[in-house]
């Protein structure tokens, strides 16, 4: 079972009476998944952080799942400002890749 895990990277399910009690999965799907519930943990604790402060400001739940889906929720004037001009200067073919821009900071340039 352990080779159809780490070669194949297969699940296997470990049931007992039926139900799952355990599983067997590649070491590299663990990580993603410790990974993604420290994340969570991360973002209960903002959170409870934001709920218990009285400046913070409230926003339905409808708007940001609106906004999240067309990754446009923008908090600030300011910040709708800055991506507008962003989207400009893509329009105009003004911009630098990640891989441009990995490599004007390795060399400095």
């Amino acid at each position: 079972m352990l080779e159809r895990v780490a070669s194949k990277r297969e699940r296997i399910a470990i049931r007992r009476r039926g139900k799952v009690v355990a599983a067997l999965v590649p070491a590299e799907d663990l990580a993603v998944l410790e990974k993604e519930e420290l994340q969570d943990r991360r973002d209960v604790k903002e959170a409870k952080r934001r709920l218990a402060n009285p400046k913070e400001v409230s926003i339905p739940y409808e708007r940001a799942r609106k906004a999240k889906a067309t990754r446009e929720f923008i908090a600030t004037p300011q910040q709708k400002r800055a991506l507008a001009e962003a989207r400009k200067n893509r329009a105009r073919g003004n911009y630098m890749t990640l891989h441009e821009l990995r490599r004007s900071l390795e060399t400095g340039r």
